[in-house]
């Protein structure tokens, strides 16, 4: 008896746990531009640098941000974000993509909207 009691209570622990996952929103960035973009952050969550050709999944807290980054490096290094308001529901597993169009801003003053490209 004590045995069943047992493997129900494992049972339970690995349902509660697999449920939870389920339910745990996920942002995806991917970077399919032509350019290497870093220090890239959502709505404070780090998902450090992304080389061109790659992608990062981290879990993270629903919600509504820009998507921060750096490009370049040293005296040319240029600090931006996406004009596109990332939204990340409960639950939900979003991917936002950078392309060399992919429209940003810098974050300095009096920036204009430009491609990731020419930023």
């Amino acid at each position: 008896m004590k045995k069943y009691n047992l493997l129900i209570l494992v049972v339970i622990f690995a349902l509660l746990f697999t449920t939870c996952a389920l339910f745990t929103p996920y942002l995806t960035i991917s970077n399919n531009s032509g350019v290497d973009i870093y220090s890239v952050i959502w709505n404070g969550t780090k998902f450090d640098g992304l080389d061109k050709g790659h992608k990062k999944e981290e879990q993270v807290d629903p919600g509504n941000g820009y998507i921060f980054f750096k490009k370049g490096y040293g005296f040319s290094t240029r600090e931006g974000r996406t004009q596109e308001l990332v939204k990340v529901k409960d639950s939900e597993k979003k991917t936002f993509t950078f392309t060399d169009s992919t429209m940003v801003i810098g974050t300095g003053v009096n920036s204009k909207p430009t491609t990731l490209l020419e930023f």
